[in-house]
């Protein structure tokens, strides 16, 4: 083999196979398979929007009990009164469970949505990070902000987009971020304050709602069809229920979850 040939076949062999692809790891995650490529979808029409899904989540049993933790960083102690970082894995009301992610996860695959021009915002604020549950829209950029005059690091863990663990020593300081896979849910968390985490569920259509104290939801200005709804918790995982809306109607669907 001559020498010039030697060398075109490690470089021919290293093309073909690509460098290499990200192994994130991650759980809670999503495989995101299913969708219908962008070039056959058609671009989504309000107009055609006239049907409502409303509901509630509920838990059933006995609320299991709050874990906090102690905080080390003084400052953010002398904040929560008791010197202990609240508990938002579990947070029930009157038997309704907040922080579920209700979403569609099939039925809008033929519609091509908008990317939302809005910034969502997740918070680094007393060692905490607020929101402690939300859900944004694939390629929507998320400001990630440090609100404390301490250090944080924000260790991001996802399984379809990109892990990463960056710091954020300044009070005030800001980095920007932008998910283009959809993923239910990355995690973020601090290393410096392990109580810190947080959970951010990226989606594909921009009809979806994080439940509050009352549990209730709403997705409005769907087009008449069938749909997979889903609804996401960082315990007790996912549930789902089809649907089958027709124009300008409302059909209601409830969720139960408990402690397995």
């Amino acid at each position: 083999m001559s020498k010039q040939l030697a060398t075109l076949v490690p470089l021919m062999l290293a093309l073909a196979c690509g460098g290499g692809e990200d192994t994130n790891t991650g759980t809670n995650t999503d495989s995101g398979t299913g969708s219908s490529s962008s070039s056959s979808k058609t671009a989504w029409d309000a107009s055609k929007g006239t049907a409502t899904i409303t509901g509630t989540v509920s838990f059933v049993g006995e609320t299991p009990r709050a874990r906090p933790t102690k905080i080390t960083e003084a400052h953010c102690a002398a904040h929560y009164g008791d010197g202990q970082a609240p508990d938002e894995t579990i947070l029930v009301k009157n038997g309704k469970l907040q922080n579920v992610v209700i979403w569609i996860r099939k039925g809008l695959e033929n519609w091509k949505f908008e990317t939302p021009k809005t910034s969502a915002h997740l918070d680094q604020d007393y060692c905490r990070y607020v929101p402690h549950v939300q859900a944004i829209q694939v390629g929507q950029k998320l400001e990630v902000h440090n609100s404390d005059p301490v250090m944080h690091n924000v260790h991001v863990v996802s399984k379809r987009n990109k892990s990463e663990n960056f710091s954020q020593s300044t009070k005030g300081e800001t980095k920007n971020r932008v998910y283009k896979k959809r993923e239910v849910a990355i995690m973020f968390k601090c290393d410096v304050h392990g109580w810190m985490k947080a959970w951010v569920a990226v989606l594909d259509n921009p009809f979806f709602q994080v439940t509050g104290e009352d549990g209730k939801f709403t997705l409005a200005g769907l087009p008449a069809g069938t749909y997979e709804l889903e609804a996401w918790h960082e315990e007790f995982g996912t549930q789902k229920q089809t649907v089958t809306v027709g124009d300008k109607d409302t059909k209601t669907v409830d969720f139960k979850f408990q402690d397995n």
